[in-house]
């Protein structure tokens, strides 16, 4: 990619020359752009232009929602120079987990912690509510869509297989009406994002700083991971303690546990990879970049 190709698509941005690229990370194609005026910006590829409208939308919906995200300055349709097209994002500079958990100080994880943490589970999908998704979002492969294709995917075969009543489908697609319609306001957390990629962020309630976790902020705004309950649970029963998932659950609020299960409640209600709350973890995970072996289940006591 050249020069001439970086500043078409920056002219409607920052119209000063170009004075500095360079990838965002080793094995991305994402490019960090500086120009003269000094303002600094993203310029995002991918592989699909699906995926890119999938995440401008994200952006788009958290923002709406008062959450500290990038701005998506541009988007440019696929072209000979960009088969996939690409998003322009504000830059904002990455905070190192040690530096957001010094701000925030330490203390145990307790039981209103993680009915905190629940809490912010719920809030997060309450700000991006699947019934305004564009038709877009949708793709071929399946279970990318939003909660109503989940659902398809986890429920809609047993009951076309006759293993389950048609209400039972119906029923849960109102549990998903029933808690998708709140945004808190204001917002009761701040993000630190962890990583230039903008997709890891140390979330602290602004009650309680101590109640902390590391999340996914684009598999929470599209959906993704919601799927993953069978890799979810085994870290839950292997490395989490018994009383955290309660609170989680108690946190993220009161359900008909008895008629859709903790299984059922768990695939509706997880739309993030969301990763240990010890500071220990959390310092490690961010750092290392070994993110995805760090799930819900790895609550500890400090």
């Amino acid at each position: 990619m050249n020069d001439d190709a970086l500043r078409d698509i920056l002219r409607s941005v920052d119209a000063s020359d170009i004075s500095s690229t360079q990838p965002l990370k080793e094995g991305r194609d994402d490019i960090v752009v500086t120009c003269a005026s000094g303002s600094r910006h993203l310029v995002r590829l991918e592989g699909l232009h699906d995926s890119l409208l999938r995440q401008k939308w994200g952006y788009e919906q958290m923002r709406r929602a008062g959450l500290p995200c990038p701005v998506v300055e541009a988007h440019v349709e696929p072209c000979q120079e960009f088969p996939a097209g690409c998003l322009v994002l504000e830059w904002l500079e990455a905070v190192p987990a040690s530096a957001a958990l010094r701000e925030h100080g330490d203390g145990p994880v307790t039981h209103e912690m993680c009915r905190e943490l629940g809490a912010l589970l719920r809030s997060l999908h309450d700000v991006t509510a699947y019934r305004e998704v564009p038709a877009y979002i949708f793709d071929d492969r399946g279970g990318h869509g939003g909660l109503y294709d989940c659902l398809e995917q986890f429920v809609g075969h047993s009951v076309r297989d006759g293993l389950v009543d048609a209400r039972f489908l119906d029923d849960a697609r109102s549990l998903v009406d029933r808690y998708a319609s709140r945004v808190p306001d204001p917002y009761p957390y701040k993000l630190h994002f962890t990583d230039m990629h903008f997709s890891n962020a140390l979330v602290a309630s602004v009650a309680d700083p101590r109640a902390m976790g590391l999340i996914d902020i684009e598999e929470i705004t599209v959906g993704w991971q919601m799927w993953d309950f069978t890799s979810w649970e085994s870290w839950g029963l292997r490395f989490g303690n018994s009383w955290a998932r309660e609170h989680i659950l108690a946190g993220y609020g009161e359900v008909d546990m008895e008629l859709y299960g903790v299984a059922l409640l768990l695939r509706l209600a997880h739309p993030s990879t969301f990763v240990g709350t010890t500071r220990e973890e959390i310092t490690r995970a961010v750092e290392s970049g070994d993110i995805g072996d760090f799930r819900l289940g790895n609550l500890y006591d400090l």
